[in-house]
């Protein structure tokens, strides 16, 4: 091989290495894997709740929005840790930030997982408040409890899944703090999974909604859970539809619209005030949090 072309060899591996680690480690080659090479969240996600194809009960604007800080990009998942007085933020990227309820200052961050962004993509969607810590779960195919000790969150143990549901993407989460039932939703099943505090199965929750005509259920994406004062919250990533749900038997107490929610990632509800994470893309505005008074209207 001549000297020249050893030359072109040599500078043509040196840009190969460099372009593949720009598309594995950087925001910007993720977003171009993603959405540009492989066509991934190219398609609009419809977010009207007027459209939605189940019949709701009433449809309700956002109060108000909290600003995330600048570090959170695509947030998939929050709760709120009462006793840190702030919320548990995870991001598809499996960064957890703590925020302060009041301040929205970070509190802590912390990477949960090790490699290429490419790599973290999507491994963590669903996060939730329990009696050791938090739970996280999403495309790691399992269930991992964090602990926090000197403001440094650490994985503390995995929960293991009976076998039906090791391959499992979970996108929601919420664990009952009284009995320590664990809630969890895929984003393509129209029905929650009910296991026990060590993992094992207890029930399934079919969601039976009254439906607009020709409508189905399987045209939604549920993305969040949460447990408030003995009722069950699922939240869809589409439609922006909220229903309200008894935890014991999955009878749909009421069927909410949240207007201008955005594509809805995941719920933490406070008392009567539901906190609503909203996906984006890379170069899509943030939406930050928004806030929707939930309180039952008096009969």
């Amino acid at each position: 091989m001549s000297q020249k072309r050893r030359i072109i060899v040599g500078v043509t591996a040196v840009v190969m290495i460099c372009l593949v680690g720009f598309l594995v480690s950087t925001r910007t080659g993720v977003f171009i894997v993603f959405d540009v090479l492989g066509d991934i969240g190219a398609d609009e996600v419809p977010t009207s709740p007027a459209d939605a194809p189940i019949a709701l009960d009433r449809t309700i604007d956002s109060e108000s929005t909290l600003g995330l800080p600048q570090a959170i990009e695509q947030p998939s998942g929050i709760d709120f840790l009462p006793e840190r007085n702030a919320f548990a933020v995870i991001t598809d990227q499996a960064e957890l930030f703590e925020v302060h309820i009041e301040t929205t200052e970070t509190v802590s961050e912390t990477l949960m997982a090790g490699g290429p962004l490419l790599f973290r993509q999507g491994s963590s969607e669903a996060v939730t408040g329990c009696q050791d810590g938090i739970l996280v779960g999403g495309e790691i195919g399992r269930l991992e409890v964090w602990t926090i000790s000197d403001n440094a969150w650490t994985r503390d143990r995995v929960i293991p899944l009976p076998a039906d549901f090791e391959d499992a993407e979970w996108s929601a989460a919420a664990v009952d703090p009284e009995t320590g039932e664990i809630y969890l939703a895929t984003g393509d099943r129209f029905q929650v999974e009910v296991l026990g505090s060590d993992g094992e199965f207890l029930r399934s929750l079919t969601l039976n909604p009254v439906l607009e005509e020709n409508r189905s259920t399987s045209e939604y994406e549920r993305s969040g859970l949460d447990l408030e004062d003995g009722q069950l919250y699922v939240v869809t990533e589409n439609y922006g539809t909220l229903l309200r749900v008894d935890p014991q038997t999955g009878a749909i107490i009421e069927s909410i619209g949240l207007n201008h929610g955005g594509e809805i990632s995941d719920i933490a509800v406070v008392g009567n005030r539901a906190y609503v994470t909203v996906d984006h893309d890379l170069f899509d505005p943030r939406l930050g949090i928004r806030v929707y008074d939930v309180a039952e209207e008096s009969s």
